[in-house]
C-alpha cells in the first residue's frame, strides 16, 4: 500500500516538474532578455 503511495506521489512531482520546465521555457520566450 505504502509502495502504491509513494509511486503515484513520485509520479505527480515528475509531472510537475514538467510543467514548470515547460512554463518557464514559455516565459523565456515572452521575455529574451530578462533584467
Amino acid at each position: 500500500m505504502k509502495m502504491d503511495i509513494d509511486e503515484r506521489l513520485r509520479g505527480d512531482v515528475i509531472e510537475s516538474y514538467q510543467n514548470l520546465e515547460a512554463y518557464f521555457k514559455l516565459m523565456e520566450e515572452k521575455n529574451p532578455n530578462p533584467t
